[in-house]
């Protein structure tokens, strides 16, 4: 998957704006548009403050890797929980732990 629609991909996965995303790398919305159209490159530097923002690698965003868009869903889906939801995620989540252990 291009870089470009990887970017456009995770934000709106995250319920996030390109006025969003810009004003946490400090630029302006068109200037990150530009990324998600694959009209301009993409920094080294802006990928890996993307990566730390999101939580996700550099080989994610750039498409070397496709399961942390599964992590995104699951991590998604969890924080829509309230705290009975969450628990029972968290201990099924040890118990699959310890199962694949043995």
């Amino acid at each position: 998957m291009a870089i470009s629609l990887r970017l456009k991909e995770i934000r709106k996965t995250a319920k996030l704006t390109q006025n969003d995303i810009a004003n946490v790398l400090g630029t302006t919305r068109e200037a990150y548009g530009m990324y998600e159209s694959g009209k301009r490159q993409i920094s080294l530097k802006v990928l890996d403050d993307l990566a730390q923002y999101y939580n996700v690698s550099i080989d994610y965003l750039v498409g070397r890797v496709d399961s942390e868009k599964e992590e995104m869903e699951l991590l998604e889906a969890y924080r829509k929980l309230d705290s009975r939801g969450k628990q029972t995620i968290l201990s099924l989540a040890k118990i699959e732990m310890q199962l694949s252990k043995e």
